[in-house]
C-alpha cells in the first residue's frame, strides 16, 4: 500500500504539472473558449445580474424544469430549433483573485485521480509488464475523457476542438502519469 501511495504523490504532481504547462506553455488548456467582445462585456454581464442570482449552469432557451419532457413544450420547442443554445457557468460572486486555493484544490483532485490509477495497476495480475501497466493508466485517462468529455460534446455541444484538446490533456497526462505509476506501483505477487 505504501508504494501505491508514493505513486499517488508522483502521479499526482505529474499530472498537476502537465496541467500546468498545458495551461500556461502550451495553447491546450484555452482550446474551444473566447472572450465576449470588449464592448458587448458590460452589456452581458448587467443582464446575467439582472437573470441569474445562484451559481449555477444556466441554459437557453430556458424551458420549464417541473416537466417530464421539457424538449417537447412550446415555446422552448421552437426556441431551441431556431437558436441560439447554450449554457453558461456563472458565479455572482468575484472572480478568482488568490490562485493559492484552487491550485491546492487541484493538485488534491490530482493526487486522488494518480491514487486511483495505482490502486488499479496494483491489483492487476502479477504477470502485468511495465508497458501493460503504461497502458491500464492510460486507458483510465481515455475512459475518462470519453465519460465526461464526449458528452459535454454531444449533449452541450462543447466546441469540437475543446474536446479534442480536453481528450488529448486527459490522455496524455494519464499517459505520463502511468510512467511513473507503473513504475511504482506494481501488482502484488
Amino acid at each position: 500500500m505504501s508504494r501505491a501511495l508514493l505513486a499517488a504523490l508522483v502521479g499526482g504532481l505529474i499530472l498537476f504539472v502537465w496541467g500546468a504547462v498545458t495551461h500556461m506553455v502550451l495553447p491546450l488548456g484555452m482550446v474551444g473558449m473566447a472572450p465576449i467582445p470588449a464592448e458587448k462585456d458590460v452589456a452581458v454581464i448587467d443582464l446575467l445580474k439582472s437573470a441569474a442570482s445562484e451559481n449555477r449552469i444556466y441554459t437557453f432557451p430556458s424551458w420549464d424544469p417541473t416537466s417530464d419532457a421539457p424538449w417537447e413544450q412550446e415555446p422552448f420547442k421552437s426556441r431551441n430549433a431556431s437558436g441560439p443554445t447554450g449554457l453558461i457557468v456563472y458565479s455572482p460572486g468575484p472572480g478568482i483573485t488568490n490562485m493559492a486555493p484552487s491550485l491546492v484544490r487541484e493538485l488534491l483532485t490530482n493526487v486522488l485521480q494518480a491514487l486511483a490509477m495505482a490502486l488499479v495497476v496494483a491489483l492487476l495480475a502479477p504477470g502485468v509488464g511495465y508497458g501493460g501497466r503504461v497502458w491500464v493508466c492510460t486507458l483510465i485517462g481515455i475512459a475518462g475523457s470519453l465519460a465526461i468529455d464526449a458528452s459535454y460534446w454531444i449533449w452541450y455541444r462543447f466546441p469540437g476542438d475543446f474536446f479534442v484538446a480536453q481528450t488529448a490533456m486527459n490522455v496524455l497526462g494519464a499517459l505520463f502519469a502511468g510512467l511513473a505509476i507503473a513504475k511504482l506501483a506494481t501488482p502484488r505477487s
